[in-house]
């Protein structure tokens, strides 16, 4: 069985809150079923990558603040984790991931072991 896959435009036809792409993530979770998967109560890990200090690839915090409030909208318990030890957390920091930006915990995955 071949997976559904979703998508959004990120280009705005013009200036319009409702065109952006942080908009539109709560809308895309519920196509892909986000209510099946989350239920009240539950901890939820949301894997990203923390990037690295001088790149240029890590996900913006608004992008994972909005997936946040849909978990916790929907009574989960959200953490943010990538699979990378302590040491990586001020790369995460670098890219502007917070506990402050993203409203649930920056957790290293690995623990305090590289």
């Amino acid at each position: 069985m071949m997976s559904e896959v979703y998508l959004v435009k990120a280009v705005r036809p013009r200036y319009d809150r409702s065109e952006s792409l942080v908009v539109k993530i709560p809308e895309l979770l519920e196509k892909a079923g986000i209510r099946s998967v989350i239920k009240d109560g539950d901890i939820v890990a949301i894997k990203i990558h923390f990037g690295v200090i001088g790149g240029y690839r890590s996900i913006r915090p608004q992008f994972i603040r909005a997936v946040v409030d849909v978990v916790k909208s929907l009574g989960g318990r959200p953490f943010v984790t990538d699979t990378w030890g302590l040491n990586h957390l001020d790369d995460a920091y670098y890219d502007g991931i917070s506990h402050a930006t993203v409203g649930a915990p920056v957790l290293p995955a690995n623990g305090i072991k590289e």
